[in-house]
This record gives structure tokens, sequence and C-alpha cells, in this order.
């Protein structure tokens, strides 16, 4: 898989360019009529083929094409729109317990680069009525202008103790991009990364087969074709990986994302 290169000021994974922010989001217009059930991107809104279906090209993407047909909306009726999205379930490998994702774009509706995305993290535990919700490390209260911050379920461990979550920081209008693991457990939560390693991206993997206890990334420099991958342990100790695999324990159910609204605001 090659490297991370800067496309002018974008940058490309895998031999596919992924524009940045900046010109992903010159979109076409099209006519939505206003949503409240739960259908698929396809019946609402054509997006072109090569609008990439994640920016960083994970194989547990954020709802980037959706973000795409909200931010059209605002744009094309000239007024703010917010949409709310929800990702497939996770199912543990026991079954007793359940994962998902909601997400929030506020798209504006004339400067993109001032529309934000956040989201929040939904648990379902055996013996509870509510589920536990967690937020993005980091994530202020209110978000700046810009700012997107998305968590996507990405695997229990295999004793299903643990929930592993892809946590997806960047900006819009810039190839500022990247992923953390936030790893949920009965005692809390932990941001884990790769350190002390030269970087412009990180992508996680997922859980390390050579090591069960540790994460799998694999980290990008704008301007080098070529990725290092690193296995990280929940302490933050790095170690270089490049033989190892990633692993992913659960069962997904449903789409991967769905539209659940979304809504006209005032300017």
């Amino acid at each position: 898989m090659p490297g991370v290169r800067q496309v002018g000021r974008g940058f490309s994974v895998r031999g596919v360019t992924v524009v940045t922010l900046s010109l992903l989001l010159l979109l076409s217009c099209y006519e939505i009529a206003p949503v409240f059930a739960r259908p698929r991107l396809s019946s609402i809104l054509p997006v072109p083929e090569w609008v990439p279906e994640d920016p960083l090209q994970s194989a547990y993407p954020i709802p980037w094409r959706w973000v795409w047909a909200i931010q059209t909306q605002a744009q094309q009726r000239r007024r703010p729109v917010r949409g709310m999205l929800r990702s497939s379930l996770l199912i543990s490998p026991d079954g007793r317990y359940a994962a998902f994702s909601q997400v929030e774009v506020l798209a504006h509706q004339q400067d993109y680069t001032r529309t934000r995305i956040s989201s929040t993290l939904h648990i379902r535990r055996p013996g509870t009525t509510l589920p536990l919700m967690l937020r993005p490390i980091g994530q202020p209260p209110v978000l700046e202008p810009g700012q997107i911050w998305v968590l996507v379920p990405v695997s229990w461990s295999a004793d299903s103790r643990q929930l592993l979550v892809r946590q997806v920081v960047g900006w819009f209008g810039s190839s500022e991009i990247t992923d953390r693991a936030l790893v949920w457990d009965d005692t809390g939560v932990r941001l884990v990364g790769p350190q002390a390693v030269a970087q412009t991206h990180a992508l996680l993997l997922g859980w390390s087969r050579e090591d069960p206890s540790s994460i799998l990334f694999r980290t990008y420099i704008i301007g080098l074709e070529r990725p290092s991958q690193w296995q990280v342990a929940l302490d933050g100790l790095t170690l270089a990986a490049q033989a190892d695999e990633p692993v992913i324990y659960g069962r997904s159910q449903g789409e991967s994302w769905r539209l659940l609204n979304y809504r006209s605001l005032r300017r």
C-alpha cells in the first residue's frame, strides 16, 4: 500500500487521490425533500463514485458521503442544515453487548469550512435500560467552525470486555485529519495512538494479531510513499510491527450508516 502523498493541498492513500476537504466539498446541487425515515443515500442524493467513502480510506469509514449530501442541502437551501446519522450495531462476541455511533452534522449554508461534525458513542450493556454514552476524548462542549470529531466502533476484544473505537479528528478545508483509538472497558476510557513517531496521519487498523492487548496503526508522512506500521500498547508503548496483521472481533448488524433525520435551521 503506498503512503500518503500531497496532491496540491490534498493527499493520496492506497494510490487513490483524496483531495483535501477544501476541494472535496465543492458539491453539485440536487433537490431533496425533508426526510425523517431511514432511507439509503442512493435513494436521496446521487454522489459521484469518485467521492471517497472515507477521507483516509479506512476499513471503518465515517459517514463521509452522507456529509456530502447534507452539505449539498445547506448550499442549495441557503440555510444551515442539521443532520443526524447512526452507524450499524457492533455486537460483542458473547452477544451481551452492543455499540453504535451517532453523528451530528451541522452544515454551513455558504462556507463549508465552517461545517461541524460531532458524535457520541452508545454502548448497551446487560442489566441496564439506558445505553452508556461517550463522547470523543478531547471534543470541546461547543465545536469551533470546521472541526470534525467522529467515533466509529471497530472491534470488541475476544473476551467482550473491551471495545476498540476509531476516533477521527480533523478540520474542513485542510489535510489535517488523523485517527486515534478510544478504548472502553468497565474501568473507563483511554485514548491510544503511536508515540514518538514522525507522522502526518495515522490510520487505525484493529487489534494486533501478535499481541492481542495492543492496537495496530499505520502512519504516513506527506511526501513519503512508504507507510510505517506500529503495535501500540494501551500505555502508549510503540513498537515497529511491519509483519503484524489486524484482528477484529464482533458482528455488525444493519447498514454501515443510515440517516435518522435532517432539517433546515434559521440562519
